[in-house]
Order: C-alpha cells, then sequence, then structure tokens
C-alpha cells in the first residue's frame, strides 16, 4: 500500500485557515469547503462565520457613530455607553 500511495505535503498556506466548517481564505475573505485537495493535520475547533453587515440610518450613519457623537469623540466615554 504504501508504494501505491502518493505522498503529499500538508497544507503549509499562512493564508488558509482549517477552522471546524471549513477553510478561511484570509485573501478573499471566504470559506471554502473542506476538499481533498488541501492535507490538512489540524484545525481550529472554533467555526467560522462570515461578519454582519452593520446596520445603517437613513444617512448612512451606524450605531458606534452615533455613540460617537453625544460622548464627542470621548473614546473613554463610548467605552463607558458600552
Amino acid at each position: 500500500v504504501r508504494t501505491l500511495a502518493k505522498i503529499r505535503k500538508p497544507l503549509e498556506s499562512a493564508n488558509l485557515i482549517p477552522v471546524q466548517n471549513g477553510i478561511i481564505n484570509l485573501e478573499t475573505k471566504e470559506l471554502l469547503p473542506f476538499s481533498p485537495k488541501y492535507v490538512i493535520t489540524s484545525k481550529i475547533s472554533t467555526a467560522y462565520h462570515a461578519p454582519k453587515r452593520v446596520p445603517t440610518d437613513r444617512e448612512g450613519k451606524t450605531f458606534d457613530d452615533w455613540l460617537n457623537s453625544i460622548a464627542c469623540n470621548d473614546s473613554e466615554l463610548v467605552t463607558l455607553f458600552w
């Protein structure tokens, strides 16, 4: 069997991170499915979930923008509000 099996090197890319539910491509920020194309010897036991879009109001401002405006851009005060 050893003479018939191909020897392949494990995944050694700094841009591909194996996680519980697939492989994260750090360049494209997408989750790839596991594939025989990649030889993986270990993975992070946490599942990856793509970041959600931050909601905005009608003017395009986020909740953080609003907090900064009422706190006069004081980061300590914003932290206190959170």
